[in-house]
């Protein structure tokens, strides 16, 4: 299943004409003259990657006439400007300029992005940019300085989490082209991803990442279905299909392994004890997924059960927690996109704490109305029965994380 596509926002906007038409000559000068820190590295880093992209930049028109062309590589490009026109059609997604360019790259994935949270918390590290404002990860274009980065956070104390993405959103700032990390990935998958990117650019709300992330992974997926529904597209809907299962099977899991970690961290028994008590659950999640491995994906999250830790549960939750709250203003508004995109744009111009409320408002009500998508049973393992730290801890309270959904983490 597509990954959700992690938007390098704060600085897929910093090239050269950018900088020099907004901050002006001496900004620019200024910060690539900085000393070598972590801010001004990072920012050195973005801009010249980010240029490095648009530089390479070839019309998919050039590339269909030239007799030259791959045609493995033709194909992908022809069905790649089929589903934009079906975005801006059917899902009133303008794609204008945009992903009618390619460009090959020389490495399997585009940036690298850092998710941190603190070892007991899921109250993950934010950095915040111009412009777009705060975000809970931050993205190189070279993967050992993302890891260098988690080196130092993983010093001071905090879980981190790096991977690697095929595609980022400059928010329509950019003509984005299509990526050779991405361009031959089955069509439901480029679809997805594609249609989560032009998402972004009709709505984006700043410093509320999981608000954008999960509206556009909404769109995505409920566009992808809509692309997939032709008798000819009757194979990939399938396969489309059963992917989806496997993941909101995994996510079912690991909500489970939140809550009892949510429940964990709020309790009264001292940080040595959670820091044990945190390790037991996790173990215990390991096992039930060696149970369930065949209905999980059967191996293809494997990696997944490797890296658990609380800054990769940030991410997860930053792409799949508000998507039920989005299908039920789907559903209230019969399918109709622009009336969708209305009611989006109303909830993003709130105030934050009163757009959570009714964003979790919105969630309850989709779970009430379709119990059957939250899958309790698939978290329901001879591992797990009875072993919750909520059994083990009286007078814990537990909380409940949301149920996200399907697509998995590129990264993963």
């Amino acid at each position: 299943m597509v990954a959700p596509v992690i938007v390098f926002v704060p600085l897929s906007r910093l090239t050269r004409r950018f900088l020099i038409g907004l901050l002006g000559i001496g900004l620019v000068a200024s910060i690539v003259s900085l000393p070598a820190c972590n801010t001004a590295g990072f920012y050195r880093q973005a801009i010249f990657g980010q240029m490095r992209i648009l530089r390479g930049r070839v019309p998919v028109s050039a590339l269909l006439e030239s007799s030259d062309v791959d045609e493995a590589l033709r194909q992908r490009l022809i069905i790649s400007q089929e589903i934009l026109d079906f975005a801006e059609s059917d899902l009133q997604l303008a794609a204008e300029a945009r992903y009618r360019t390619y460009v090959a790259l020389d490495r399997s994935r585009v940036v690298w992005n850092l998710f941190a949270a603190p070892e007991l918390s899921f109250d993950a590290k934010r950095w915040c940019y111009p412009v777009v404002g705060c975000t809970p990860y931050r993205g190189y274009f070279v993967e050992a300085d993302a890891h260098r980065l988690a080196e130092q956070l993983n010093a001071d104390g905090l879980d981190t989490y790096v991977g690697g993405v095929a595609a980022y959103s400059t928010l329509g700032w950019f003509r984005d082209p299509l990526l050779s990390s991405f361009i031959f990935w089955p069509d439901a998958n480029l679809a997805e991803l594609l249609i989560h990117e032009l998402a972004h650019s009709r709505i984006w709300v700043k410093d509320d990442a999981p608000f954008n992330e999960s509206f556009a992974s909404f769109v995505a997926s409920e566009g992808v279905r809509a692309w997939l529904e032709t008798p000819e597209k009757s194979t990939e809907r399938a396969r489309y299909s059963a992917a989806q299962d496997d993941w909101y099977r995994m996510v079912g899991l690991l909500d489970s392994l939140m809550a009892r970690l949510q429940t964990l961290y709020s309790s009264r028994i001292s940080a040595a004890e959670k820091r044990e008590q945190k390790e037991r659950i996790i173990e215990r999640v390991r096992a039930c997924y060696a149970e369930r491995r065949p209905s999980l994906g059967d191996g293809r999250f494997d990696k997944v059960m490797e890296q658990l830790n609380n800054a990769y549960l940030v991410s997860l939750r930053t792409y799949d927690d508000g998507v039920p709250a989005f299908a039920r203003l789907f559903a209230m508004a019969h399918g109709d996109w622009e009336r969708f995109y209305r009611e989006v744009e109303i909830l993003g111009a709130m105030e934050q704490g009163q757009r959570q409320l009714r964003l979790n408002e919105l969630r309850d009500q989709q779970i009430a109305a379709n119990p059957d998508d939250q899958s309790a049973d698939e978290i329901q393992c001879k591992s797990l029965a009875g072993h919750g730290f909520d059994r083990e801890s009286s007078g814990a309270e537990h909380n409940q994380v949301g149920s996200g959904r399907d697509g998995q983490h590129e990264s993963a």
